[in-house]
Parts: structure tokens; sequence; C-alpha cells
């Protein structure tokens, strides 16, 4: 693994055994300039989206955080659980800052999904490096990737909101999730009924209507 300084210093190697990873979540160093790299992102362990592996689960992977020293060109991994995970976001405005949480689309094992269908929300605990997590079931809805959406006047992105689509396995309608982010075990805050079917993907963002560039 490769860490290239932003103040275009020498770029630094850190090596272990190879794994394979779909998302990155989020990187930062405990002392700017000065200090590890710590760095989370989900581990798989064959390159899959969960189609099972004849002798294995389908993900024997998991939520991983990575303790690199950029000075020994070491590093040390922590699973954090084993949960069929993917992928993990944080507040977009903590990337590359230290952050308290992650919220993933998870699959608890109660019903048969597709490879990469996810049934509940997980939101983990970070601060303490143990990985802590809270879980919503979703029940007859297939949930997608979870964005953080703070609420007003928040920069920190702390408190707010996460945000998902949805599909009824019962009758493909599709749904907006707003799930509190001080207690998602709770459930949707609102489901906004979509009049049209929206395929379930990743990698969606919410913006407020002031902060949209548009094109002339």
């Amino acid at each position: 693994m490769a860490l290239i300084p932003r103040d275009d210093g020498p770029v630094r190697g850190a090596h272990d055994e190879a794994f394979w990873l779909w998302h990155m979540v989020n990187a930062y160093s405990t002392v700017p300039g000065d200090g590890d790299v710590v760095l989370e992102y989900v581990q798989w362990a064959h390159l899959s989206l969960g189609a099972p592996v004849e002798g294995q689960r389908p993900n024997p992977g998991g939520p991983v955080r990575a303790v690199i020293d950029p000075f020994r060109g070491t590093m040390h991994r922590t699973q954090l659980d084993d949960s069929r995970i993917e992928p993990r976001r944080i507040g977009d405005r903590l990337i590359g800052r230290q952050h308290l949480w992650t919220a993933v689309a998870s699959g608890t094992g109660d019903v048969d999904l597709l490879p990469g269908e996810y049934d509940a929300i997980r939101r983990y605990d970070t601060e303490d490096g143990t990985g802590a997590s809270v879980l919503w079931r979703a029940g007859d809805l297939s949930v997608g990737e979870p964005v953080f959406a703070p609420s007003t006047g928040n920069g920190s992105g702390g408190n707010g909101y996460w945000m998902t689509y949805a599909t009824d396995r019962t009758h493909a309608s599709s749904w907006l999730l707003v799930i509190p982010a001080d207690n998602p075990g709770s459930g949707p805050l609102a489901r906004v009924r979509i009049p049209v079917r929206v395929p379930l993907g990743l990698h969606g963002n919410w913006l407020r209507t002031e902060e949209r560039t548009l094109s002339p």
C-alpha cells in the first residue's frame, strides 16, 4: 500500500498480506503529518458481491480498521465483525478527518437475498475502535447505500439523518427512507413513496437546493 503525502513529500509504503476490497470508508492521520494513518474499509475473502464460494460463507470478511505506520512500513488490521455489508459511509464533511460513526447496508441472514442485496441498515460507532453497532431490520424492504444528510447549521456532520432508497420485495414499489442519525435502530422517521420504481444502486448523494450548481 502506498501513502502519498499531501505536501509533496516522499511516498511511503506499507506491507501486509494480500486482501480484497470494493470500497474504502475513510482514512486520516492520528497526528497530521507525523502519526499513524487509520484506514477503514470493507474486506472480502474473495472477488464477489455475496455469491457463495463452495465451503465458505457468502462473505467471511467484514468491516476492518487498519492502522498503518508510515515510517516503519507496517500495517495492523482489526476485523470489527463478520457482518455482510457494503459499502460503509460517513458524513462527507468528515472525509480525511477522524469520524465517530459509519452507516452501511447490511444483510441480516433472515431471508434469502440476491448477491449485493441487503435488508437492514447498520450503524457502527467507531470512536473507541470496538465497532459496536446498532441495527434496523427493514423487513420486506431491500435497502441501498445510506447517505448522511446533516441537520441545518451542523457543519461538523454529527447530527442529522441517514437517507436511503428502498424497494419493497412484495410488490417492487420504491421508497425514500429518512432515518435519525442519533437513533437509527428506531427506524425511519419518514417514508416517501416514489411514483416510479427506482432500482437500488450505490453512491447517491444529497445536496441542499442552494448548493446545486446548474449549467447556464
